[in-house]
Parts: structure tokens; sequence; C-alpha cells
């Protein structure tokens, strides 16, 4: 994974957030996984680290992460990861190992053209949920063998 927390801390800084505690904790977290993390999740990761915020103060970090691109929401898990390609542009959707719950990130060109066409068909579209599922690279090898 990329420098997820550096980045992270960078892009609130430039929007003019501060580097709470509670902030920095959630990002840390994230940064060290590969799989969706709960609200509760992430609470229960930051307890052996020192004082952990609240659920209503996480469940804000995490907004105010997914507003700033930063991190993604996985609807069928109800939960969080880390944006790995935070420097590429265009739509990312999540991919999702159902096997061991790891989470890759796959461009969206494809969907954002027929967004686009869409749009160009006088729909307004304010909003989407992709999710893909599959085995990862690892998953496949250990169920062929």
């Amino acid at each position: 994974m990329s420098d997820f927390a550096g980045d992270a801390e960078e892009r609130l800084r430039q929007h003019d957030y501060r580097l709470t505690s509670a902030r920095r904790q959630v990002i840390a977290v994230l940064a060290g996984s590969d799989r969706a993390l709960s609200p509760y999740g992430i609470l229960e990761a930051i307890a052996g680290s020192g004082t952990p915020p609240d659920v209503v103060t996480v469940y804000r970090v995490l907004d105010l992460l997914e507003s700033l691109h930063l991190v993604h929401r996985v609807h069928s898990m109800n939960g969080y990861v880390a944006c790995t390609r935070l420097s590429a542009d265009g739509c990312h959707h999540p991919l999702i190992c159902t096997r061991c719950g790891r989470i890759a990130e796959v461009r969206g060109e494809a969907f954002a053209h027929a967004v686009e066409r869409m749009s160009a068909d006088g729909w307004e579209v304010t909003g989407h949920v992709l999710e893909l599922s599959g085995l990862c690279p690892a998953c496949r090898e250990a169920e062929q063998t």
C-alpha cells in the first residue's frame, strides 16, 4: 500500500482540516488494513493504543475521509477501506475476495463512460454503488491445490 497515512494527512491539511487525535487514529488503522473495517472494528483496533474516540466521532471522521475521497465505503460489508489509488483520476471500485475478505481497487473507466452516456441521454446521475466480488490470486491458487 502507498503511504496512505501521509497522503491522507496532507489532503486534510490542503483542505484546512486539523489533524486531530481521532483522525490520526482512524487513518492509522485504515492504513494498516487491506480489508473493510466497520466503525466498531476501527474502535476495537484503536482500543489498545491510547484513548480511543467514541463511535460517533469515528463515524464523523469516516464521513470526512469519504468526502475527501480518502476512503471507500464497502456497502456489502458495512465497512470502510483506505483508497489505494489516491493519485489516480477517475472512479475506483472495490474488488472483494469472497474467501479471505481482502480488497483491491479497480479503475472503472468503462463504467464512467456508461455514466457519461447516460448523462448525454438526459439522465442526472447523482451517485452510484458498484462492488465486484470474486477470488484474489492467493485464494484462487489455494483453491486449485
